[in-house]
């Protein structure tokens, strides 16, 4: 984590019965998001396919200055950070599957699950000031992406609900369903906030850094020695493990 993106590549295989106005969409989107990034389209290919069709791409980037950011470095005392509210993209999806009569009143969350906006920006300035320990971007759930980066270094964590970010659409939405918004914000995906560990003295500069940026994020928690993975809510210290987890890619 940490990089700039710089090139991609873009593979497609293109049957008879594409639907050519969904394709002109999405070449357009893409132009729209690699202008905004700075990135430019390297090379592919454009083949035949029996059915359907299948969209590849490759990207390519930089480093930051002083290397990526990696899973592995987090340390025992570290503060669990996360930068950009979280769950925004899972409630998004859920109203647009389980409650479109919402829809119209909650466009933010929406637009968050289709047109999501990483935080490229402040991760390279992070990791190139070397103020991070270790770095994910929270794209299968908060809690199933802060276990990669506890998995990665054999350590346990302790979360605060209380501190972890809820954006007001989420939390107007989770009031009209009568839904609890923790739940989205814990489990949800595709949110592509940024979540980081850090020295408690490096805590203060990185909470600066995003507060000078107007990004909403804090402190939510704390690298522990073991494994042991706890969230405190309510006042009570609940396993990790009895609540439900992200997106599993296997």
């Amino acid at each position: 984590m940490g990089g700039r993106p710089r090139h991609f590549f873009l593979s497609l295989s293109i049957s008879g019965g594409t639907d050519f106005v969904f394709l002109k969409k999405f070449l357009r989107g893409l132009r729209e998001c690699s202008r905004k990034f700075g990135v430019v389209l390297a090379g592919g290919n454009i083949t035949g396919a029996a059915e359907g069709i299948s969209i590849t791409i490759a990207l390519t980037g930089t480093p930051a200055e002083r290397g990526a950011a990696r899973r592995s470095s987090a340390r025992p005392g570290d503060s669990i950070i996360v930068i950009g509210s979280v769950g925004d993209a899972a409630a998004g999806l859920f109203l647009l599957t389980k409650r479109p009569e919402l829809v119209r009143r909650f466009p933010k969350l929406v637009k968050k699950y289709r047109r999501p906006e990483p935080l490229v920006g402040t991760g390279a300035l992070l990791a190139g000031r070397g103020l991070v320990s270790a770095m994910i971007d929270v794209s299968d759930g908060l809690i199933q992406d802060l276990g990669h980066i506890a998995d990665a270094n054999g350590l346990g964590f302790e979360l605060d609900a209380a501190n972890i970010p809820i954006s007001g659409a989420l939390s107007g939405f989770s009031k009209a369903a009568g839904l609890n918004p923790l739940d989205f914000a814990l489990n949800g995906g595709d949110d592509y906030s940024l979540l980081l560990t850090c020295g408690v003295q490096e805590s203060g500069e990185v909470l600066e850094i995003i507060r000078r940026a107007g990004i909403t994020g804090g402190v939510i928690g704390t690298i522990k020695k073991g494994k042991r993975r706890v969230l405190v809510r309510d006042g009570k210290r609940i396993n990790i493990g009895e609540i439900p987890e992200g997106f599993r890619h296997f």
